[in-house]
């Protein structure tokens, strides 16, 4: 693990305009420990830092820079440019470039948690589609506990889950979310989400936290609870930091659910429309995208919605 300079701490804690005392209680130290590793009389290596960033409530875009540009701002662009390629959906690309550490004039970042994390997650969706996504569930799920392990998480069902949670580690429990939906165990990808709200609004993370919501609601639909997922797709409705996408779905939950609870008519068309205008807004009018909902949409609300919005 690499070491760093106690200067580091000190200028994070200037930058946050914050007193030793006030910076110690955040981050979780006492003063006396705080003084010791400014002053480089006590170890502090790049790990703990970057938990000490997340428990300041920084962006995580800004973590990241912060995180990288200390260690080696070669590698921080190597890990920009993997995170890149992972939005294009170029698994392949990424996991060459996160490799390409090993290479560098500090390859013993290779090693890093937050490296193999990240590289970890690139080969499960590399994986997942060279096998066209057919690979047998027990291996995703394997797969998946084998990236909590790197930070000793992946006995998450007994040890509480740290409000340090990364990115990535969002990323995998909500696929091990999607596994358990597979396997019939709803509930416990439930226990799952409600565990990782209460760390969201320790952090007061409004992005990850809707994104949470979300899942949730697919999951009390899927599980049959329909009444909880009109409560929690309403509140991201309320929300105003929720997305157009995330609307999207949230009127769509609250239509289908009122139907399935053969609630009057107004109950389920009035958010289904709501949700069809975002539809067309985000997607298009005669784009693949747009058929494709509608089709769906249509078929969970058993009615024809573009013949009703040309009576409305």
């Amino acid at each position: 693990m690499t070491n760093l300079n106690g200067s580091v701490l000190r200028d994070l804690r200037k930058s946050q305009c914050l007193t030793q005392e006030t910076f110690a209680n955040k981050v979780g130290l006492s003063v006396s420990t705080l003084q010791r590793m400014e002053k480089n009389r006590s170890p502090l290596d790049t790990f703990e830092y970057l938990n000490f960033l997340r428990r300041l409530n920084i962006e995580n875009d800004q973590i990241n820079h912060i995180f990288f540009e200390t260690i080696d701002l070669e590698i921080y662009k190597l890990f920009v440019s993997a995170v890149g390629a992972v939005r294009l959906y170029d698994y392949k690309k990424a996991i060459d470039l996160m490799e390409s550490i090993r290479k560098s004039q500090k390859p013993e970042i290779y090693e890093h948690p937050v490296i193999q994390q990240n590289l970890g997650y690139y080969k499960f969706w590399h994986k997942n589609e060279a096998a066209e996504f057919k690979r047998s569930k027990k291996d995703r799920y394997n797969d998946l506990m084998a990236i909590l392990k790197i930070t000793n998480i992946d006995d998450y069902e007994n040890t509480p889950i740290s409000c340090l949670i990364t990115p990535v580690e969002w990323n995998v429990f909500t696929e091990l979310v999607y596994y358990y939906n597979e396997i019939k165990q709803i509930e416990k990808g439930i226990k799952i989400l409600l565990t990782l709200l209460d760390t969201f609004f320790i952090m007061n993370d409004e992005e990850f936290k809707s994104a949470t919501i979300l899942t949730l609601t697919f999951c009390f639909y899927h599980g049959g609870e329909y009444e909880q997922c009109i409560e929690w797709s309403s509140q991201l409705i309320a929300s105003e930091r929720t997305s157009a996408m995330q609307l999207l779905y949230a009127y769509s939950n609250i239509a289908m659910c009122n139907k399935k609870l053969s609630k009057p008519e107004p109950d389920y068309l009035e958010p289904g429309l709501k949700a069809y205008h975002i539809a067309k807004v985000l997607f298009g009018v005669n784009t693949p995208q747009i058929k494709t909902f509608i089709n769906g949409f249509q078929e969970e609300l058993g009615i024809n919605i573009e013949d009703y919005v040309k009576w409305k």
